[in-house]
């Protein structure tokens, strides 16, 4: 009788490791779908700002060379009229 006792007991710590283990996994699973769309969400962002940099590397380059037309212009204009 005793060992069908200390066996219940053990059955029963099993069972309540299991349901603790598996609220524990639901938690996990839970947390990882959430951090998973924020990595999708952070992916669409890096993707935006990237696209947003290329631009402004476009729009400098195109004002180096508009900057860069007006100081030659004032050059031969400073060479001109010495």
């Amino acid at each position: 009788m005793e060992k069908l006792e200390l066996l219940e007991r053990e059955l029963g710590r099993f069972a309540d490791e299991y349901e603790r283990l598996r609220e524990e996994n639901k938690g996990l699973r839970e947390r990882l779908e959430l951090q998973t769309l924020q990595i999708g969400g952070l992916q669409e962002e890096l993707e935006r700002l990237r696209s947003r940099k290329e631009k402004m590397r476009d729009c400098l380059a195109r004002i180096e060379g508009v900057v860069g037309k007006l100081r030659d212009l004032q050059l031969k204009e400073a060479g001109v009229e010495d």
